[in-house]
């Protein structure tokens, strides 16, 4: 996949996995009606919370058509 990106989503810095999760569905459901194809989600890596849910959240979105994780395990790169 490539490494290029049209769009970025930040989520390193809610406080609860639930706010994060919204956010994440809000936007990839609005870069999805933008014709955003190529996506970085920025989960962190912390505590080691977020990550396992976002990837949940995006293996069960029928939006993301696939994902790769980066080689420090920080983020993300989703195609819609």
């Amino acid at each position: 996949m490539s490494t290029h990106f049209e769009a970025t989503i930040d989520l390193h810095e809610f406080t609860t996995i639930h706010n994060a999760l919204e956010h994440l569905e809000r936007e990839l459901f609005l870069f999805f009606e933008d014709n955003k194809k190529t996506i970085q989600i920025i989960h962190g890596i912390g505590e080691g919370k977020l990550a396992p849910a976002v990837h949940e959240a995006l293996k069960k979105n029928p939006m993301v058509v696939s994902r790769e994780e980066s080689w420090d395990g920080g983020s993300c790169i989703i195609r819609l």
